[in-house]
């Protein structure tokens, strides 16, 4: 048991001697690591992230939730006429400022029909808003009503 929990620890080691920050190590071992620090660094204290084919909100040191259909029924994406409709309810009932996608699931370039079709429709028009990219994630400001 011995040798089995200090071969699991072994990549944490230098972690755990003080030869590497944690941090560092985070950002070469974590994929989502680095947007988690931007949103953590640069969205505002009340920032409030949905997040997309994403569930490891563990490190945003911000109000999140997911956002998958299934997830929870929160968010009546069937229900959504267009992305202005989805954007109103997702800022004014839900509280979001922010949207943070994986894209490694689904690249922007995507068409995808049913439950994403209205995010996919406002991230092509703008008004999902990129403001950080890396390792395949984004993280997009949703942009107010006109």
């Amino acid at each position: 048991a011995l040798l089995i929990g200090v071969l699991m620890a072994g990549p944490a080691w230098p972690v755990v001697t003080g030869r590497v920050h944690a941090h560092d190590y985070l950002r070469s071992t974590l994929d989502i690591y680095p947007i988690c620090e931007y949103a953590n660094e640069c969205l505002p204290e009340d920032a409030r992230l949905l997040l997309i084919h994403e569930v490891r909100g563990f490190y945003l040191e911000r109000d999140y939730l997911w956002g998958n259909e299934g997830h929870h029924a929160a968010i009546p994406w069937s229900g959504f006429r267009d992305e202005v409709e989805m954007r109103r309810y997702l800022r004014q009932e839900l509280g979001v400022t922010h949207v943070l996608v994986n894209h490694r699931i689904q690249p922007r370039e995507a068409r995808p029909e049913g439950w994403e079709r209205t995010l996919w429709e406002a991230i092509r028009a703008g008004t999902l808003e990129p403001v950080m990219e890396e390792r395949g994630y984004c993280v997009y400001a949703v942009q107010p009503q006109e």
